[in-house]
């Protein structure tokens, strides 16, 4: 038994194969922002690309509940003050 060498191919065409994002939002694609929530992973990033292809003005928020600064045991816990005044 051989073992044989296996080179991934490009995907021609398969962004083709993806529907066009349309939510039926009044006016313009390009002028229609739209605020993706990113998690982080893979999924909401996917769905701010495919609606920026579809046109859309797309803005990504996210949300931190810890504070970077204090170090890694800080992370997970809610801010109980406001840093600045």
């Amino acid at each position: 038994m051989t073992a044989q060498l296996m080179t991934a191919q490009p995907l021609t065409g398969a962004l083709d194969l993806v529907p066009d994002v349309d939510l039926e939002l009044p006016g313009d694609r390009a002028s229609t922002r739209v605020v993706v929530a990113m998690s982080g992973g893979v999924d909401s990033s996917v769905v701010a690309g495919l609606l920026a292809r579809a046109g859309y003005d797309v803005v990504g928020v996210t949300l931190q509940l810890y504070d970077p600064w204090r170090g890694d045991r800080a992370q997970g816990r809610l801010l109980r003050r406001p840093r600045h005044p």
